[in-house]
């Protein structure tokens, strides 16, 4: 019993140094409030302050997956996390092609911004690209965004599902998009879910958020996998995974990227 407790805490000490090199995206995750951002001077002032070329560094302060700021967008009004640092520069897609959006901060909402059908015709022909939530139910949360954000939320160039089978999404297209839905494997780290590389596209990198937080929020809401021709994958409020028809009413959680 004495050895199993002598390994049990030398793995703990292993696992909790894991995360605190330098890189921003490996640094121990820390629940630090960044403030508030209720007009665009006050983005442009922060991301003066902490951007790529100075290290996401500002005197002694470093930014760090975990922080949070509140955007007060007259709508909303959610709070959202630094989810990582970087994370879609020069990065090799589910397609095998490099695509590059370039540095900045990726950052998820601490819980749902709204919530709403996956599509409201209950079916996922025509995959996640053709979704109601990318098509309706994400542009108006990045418009009402971009009254505090303005150009800080970069058009992406993301590879999203196009088409669906009997089972599950079985090709997919390079489009843009300022907000996405996240992947399974962004939050578990676990990719072609379902045997299936479509619905990764560009998010097949897991965010570095989620190495140190569980992805459960209270609620249960969607991610952009495709389970059938009219199911879609969700995160339970649980933290754990299951499928319903599109169009049921969840939560809406994505994924901007700031810089």
């Amino acid at each position: 019993m004495g050895l199993f407790i002598c390994f049990k805490y030398i793995n703990d000490a292993i696992a909790n140094l894991e995360y605190q090199a330098d890189d921003p995206n490996n640094r121990k995750y820390t629940y630090t409030n960044l403030g508030t951002w209720s007009s665009a001077s006050d983005v442009d002032t922060f991301l003066s302050r902490f951007n790529r070329s100075n290290g996401y560094k500002d005197g002694n302060t470093k930014l760090s997956v975990g922080n949070y700021v509140t955007i007060q967008d007259g709508t909303y009004n959610k709070v959202w996390e630094i989810a990582g640092f970087d994370m879609e520069s020069n990065q090799l897609a589910a397609d095998g092609t490099t695509y590059d959006n370039g540095y900045g901060i990726c950052m998820i909402p601490h819980t749902q911004v709204t919530t709403g059908s996956w599509n409201s015709s209950d079916t996922t022909t025509g995959g996640y690209k053709s979704s109601y939530i990318h098509t309706t139910i994400l542009p108006n949360i990045v418009t009402k965004l971009k009254t505090i954000l303005g150009s800080h939320i970069v058009q992406r160039n993301v590879l999203l599902s196009s088409s669906v089978s009997s089972s599950n999404s079985n090709a997919y297209t390079w489009t843009t998009a300022h907000a996405t839905l996240m992947s399974i494997g962004q939050m578990t780290s676990t990719f072609a879910a379902n045997d299936n590389k479509y619905d990764d596209g560009e998010a097949n990198y897991k965010l570095p958020i989620f190495n140190s937080k569980e992805y459960k929020t209270g609620s249960d809401f969607w991610s952009r996998g495709v389970y059938d021709i009219s199911e879609a994958w969700f995160v339970y409020r649980q933290n754990g995974l299951g499928h319903s028809h599109a169009g049921y009413s969840c939560g809406v959680r994505p994924l901007i990227y700031l810089r």
